[in-house]
């Protein structure tokens, strides 16, 4: 169930629970907006994994590193992944995953893109 349809349910004083903070965003500027939004609304969220509360003042500073933390993790990854890609691509053992659009089938039109910045992007517009 997406996080705004919650929203809408919970009232002053209601808690919303979830499993794992990465659950609630995308980015640590979502996570931290949607804290600070229920926050505002007098909503307390509880984390199960790890267990923690934003009810108190300390709960609401540790949640926060927790989602910095998190965050950096997930760019450290996306960092090794890409220079294991890299790596492999220079043995000739990776070459990406197929392709979904035929070059040739995407005409590029001035009048779609003044200036064709991918044929990825082109199709995305058809």
């Amino acid at each position: 169930m997406p996080v705004d349809t919650v929203l809408e349910f919970l009232q002053a004083g209601d808690e919303l629970v979830v499993h794992r903070l990465d659950r609630l965003g995308r980015s640590t500027r979502d996570v931290l907006n949607l804290i600070h939004e229920l926050h505002g609304k007098g909503i307390s969220l509880q984390a199960l994994e790890p267990e923690i509360t934003t009810a108190s003042d300390m709960g609401r500073m540790v949640i926060t590193v927790l989602v910095m933390v998190a965050d950096m993790e997930l760019k450290l990854i996306r960092d090794r992944q890409r220079a294991g890609i890299k790596v492999a691509t220079s043995r000739g053992v990776y070459k990406g995953r197929q392709k979904r659009v035929d070059d040739a089938a995407v005409a590029w039109s001035p009048k779609v893109l003044p200036t064709p910045k991918s044929l990825a992007t082109l199709a995305c517009l058809a």
